[in-house]
């Protein structure tokens, strides 16, 4: 009686060989599993081989492991159980995992895994340099509109006519300053005239200066004889 086709279960297998078998060794290990699974029932799908690599932490003493992966399909699910148990028991096998896929799964590459990495990378690096573009070119409008613009002022040429009139009216300007210094010197000295006039009407006399003396010389002979006459108490 043939089975139906939802009693065929995908599975994929993940497990590391411990680095002390080698590289050729390890590949024959990779056989030996596959023979395991195609004994039992099993059909494989698809394998790869990632090479050797670090673990997050250390295993058996191991810090370094050589990466498999198989895919294949079992019709007789019991078989699963006596594969785990030989992978359990084999002692160049430091770590396994066995997982149930769905039946539109497709086994990816390392290789391919590495080239949607660096796809990624491309991506993001190429959005980070248009950001950084994009923020330079704002940059650029902002310091443009804070800028002054640069005014050029064209030199004039002053020819005939309006270059004889500025002639005159800087000649003009610069006899103006003597003649306004020559008014106020004039000024000065007529105003300076009444005053040594009166000045000169105060200044008493020789003869005013005789005539005062010789009337304090008498106002100093008549307290005398008051002060010497006898009959006179003060």
């Amino acid at each position: 009686m043939a089975r139906l086709l939802s009693d065929v279960q995908s599975y994929e297998l993940i497990f590391i060989v411990s680095p002390d078998i080698g590289e050729a060794d390890s590949t024959k290990k990779l056989d030996e599993i596959k023979h395991a699974i195609t004994s039992s029932g099993g059909k494989i799908t698809a394998e790869d081989n990632w090479g050797m690599h670090e673990m997050a932490f250390r295993i058996k003493k191991q810090e370094r492991g050589i990466y498999f992966v198989v895919n294949f399909n079992f019709e007789e699910r019991s078989k699963i159980a006596e594969l785990e148990k030989m992978l359990f028991l084999d002692n160049m096998i430091l770590r396994h995992m066995l997982m149930k896929t769905p039946v539109s799964y497709a086994l990816k590459t390392l290789k391919e895994y590495e080239a949607e990495a660096k796809e990624i990378e491309r991506l993001e690096q190429k959005a980070e340099e248009e950001k950084v573009a994009e923020e330079e070119k704002k940059a650029e409008k902002r310091l443009a509109k804070i800028a002054p613009k640069k005014v050029v002022e064209k030199p004039v040429k002053k020819t005939g006519a309006r270059a004889e009139a500025k002639k005159e009216e800087v000649a003009e300007h610069k006899e103006a300053p003597a003649e306004a210094k020559a008014v106020p010197v004039e000024a000065e000295k007529e105003a300076a005239a009444p005053a040594a006039e009166e000045k000169a009407a105060e200044a008493p006399t020789k003869e005013q200066k005789k005539k005062q003396k010789e009337d304090l010389d008498e106002l100093d002979a008549k307290l005398k004889q008051i002060m010497d006459n006898p009959d006179i108490t003060i």
